[in-house]
């Protein structure tokens, strides 16, 4: 490598540190977090590939403001992307193809969603990789299936809107499912963008927002892609 090309690496290499500093979550989540809820519990729901960060930052907001027994949640990241997180569990998981950790620690993540009431405030923390660590099939589809699913789309080609499409209705918590059943506590969701246009529909596949797209679309990409599926 002669001198030119070590200048423009080193450039290029100071360009994306710079991008992964404005968009960590020490810099622009603090100042985008809600205020805790008046009388229940704060629950932190965190999912993706900056899930430790994002959970780290917020426990330390929450933990100056609220009791401990006024906090609760769960987080999942990928493999070798974990944070110390003081209260909320953070579990690492498979990505981009999901496995068993992320099957387990879905269902606890729905359970808690499950017991939250009206007094309290669910805080839904997002970033790229969410849609393969929040992982719940639908009933009668299997762990291999969705695996093989989602590899299936990993080499179709399908731009990530397409992908996240079949994975909406193949899932219990995605494309808003997770926003139902935590339903009637309050629901506030902050993202981290990894997708063109920052869809909230299309980031971690959309688990508390309502999903636009229909079955229709679902098996119209997998015929597009000529998908072999289960």
């Amino acid at each position: 490598m002669d001198g030119m090309d070590r200048t423009a690496r080193a450039f290029l290499e100071s360009l994306f540190r710079s991008a992964v500093a404005a968009a960590h979550p020490a810099a622009v989540l603090p100042a985008n977090l809600p205020e805790p809820p008046a009388r229940g519990r704060l629950v932190i729901l965190a999912a993706g590939k900056a899930a430790g960060a994002m959970t780290e930052v917020a426990e330390q907001r929450y933990l100056a403001l609220l009791p401990r027994q006024r906090l609760a949640g769960l987080a999942v990241t990928r493999h070798g992307y974990g944070r110390p997180t003081q209260l909320v569990p953070l579990i690492e998981a498979g990505h981009p193809v999901p496995d068993a950790a992320g099957i387990s620690t879905t269902r606890r993540v729905l359970a808690l969603a499950d017991a939250v009431d009206a007094e309290d405030l669910v805080l839904v923390l997002l970033s790229g990789g969410a849609s393969a660590n929040w992982i719940a099939p639908v009933g009668g589809l299997t762990l291999a299936e969705k695996q093989a699913v989602t590899r299936a789309l990993l080499k179709s080609g399908a731009a990530i809107g397409e992908m996240n499409t079949v994975r909406k209705h193949l899932s219990r918590i995605k494309g808003g499912r997770l926003a139902a059943r935590a339903f009637p506590a309050e629901v506030t969701t902050l993202a981290i963008s990894d997708v063109p246009g920052d869809d909230p529909a299309v980031i971690g596949s959309g688990p508390t927002v309502p999903d636009p797209t229909t079955l229709a679309d679902a098996r119209a990409v997998v015929a597009r892609y000529r998908l072999d599926l289960p």
